[in-house]
């Protein structure tokens, strides 16, 4: 079993108080671990720290989508950063304001969507999978997110376009779109269909749940972009083309 790391421990202050600039200034420190005759246990609380503290350095708390294309080569090829390379990876994916994923759930499959903020300000890139009963899975729609600030700044207002599929191709509409207003004060978001994404409504869908802000979520552009694509795929589904 692996003990409990000590924070006096002079590698373990070393690690924590020096900041690694580069992925290979971090490898230098990992060779040198390997060759300081520690015993298993302290090699491998050591190493456990190194890893993430040299990522967390090197990239920070919100990594471009470039540079998570960059990590996840470095991975592939940089072995001693694992396993907690990996964990910080998927971490990043999942929480990062630059580039996140999510799921919505249907009867009969699932939509998972990708969001990775664009170098265009406030232009986030959108694209829709879907996993069928066949275990099948295949990109459905994609789209670009336009957020701003509101009239308040406790307003973020997101704009979702239509678009259309030509060949392997999709064309945003820039005056066809869902907007959702998610204000941090209000309980529920207010959306609206506007231009030809109004024809994509589904009639008959209880909305009162699905607009719901859980209040327990963090009040950002993240947050605003996951409920107003929720909102899409569960309400205006009709977007999606049938696979």
């Amino acid at each position: 079993g692996k003990s409990t790391i000590d924070p006096n421990d002079e590698i373990q202050k070393y690690i924590a108080t020096h900041k690694f600039s580069s992925i290979a200034e971090g490898a230098a420190y990992y060779d040198k671990l390997e060759h300081m005759g520690l015993t298993h246990i302290r090699f491998e609380d050591a190493c456990t720290s190194l890893r993430t503290k040299v990522i967390t350095d090197v990239y920070g708390d919100a990594p471009t989508a470039e540079q998570l294309e960059e990590l996840r080569d470095i991975l592939q090829r940089e072995r001693w950063l694992l396993p907690e390379g990996m964990e910080k990876y998927f971490h990043y994916v999942s929480e990062n304001p630059n580039a996140f994923r999510g799921e919505v759930k249907k009867p009969t499959y699932t939509y998972y969507y990708e969001v990775v903020k664009d170098s265009k300000g406030n232009r986030y890139d959108l694209v829709v999978k879907r996993l069928d009963e066949n275990e099948m899975i295949s990109v459905v729609y994609t789209s670009y997110v336009f957020v701003t600030e509101g009239a308040s700044k406790e307003d973020i207002v997101v704009h979702l376009h239509y678009a259309t599929g030509d060949g392997m191709e999709w064309r945003f509409s820039p005056k066809d779109y869902l907007e959702v207003v998610y204000s941090k004060n209000n309980s529920t978001v207010i959306e609206k269909a506007v231009g030809k994404m109004e024809t994509c409504l589904l009639p008959n869908v209880p909305k009162t749940k699905l607009l719901e802000r859980d209040a327990s979520k963090e009040f950002s552009n993240k947050e605003a972009i996951r409920k107003a694509v929720e909102i899409m795929l569960v309400a205006y589904e009709k977007v999606v083309p049938n696979a």
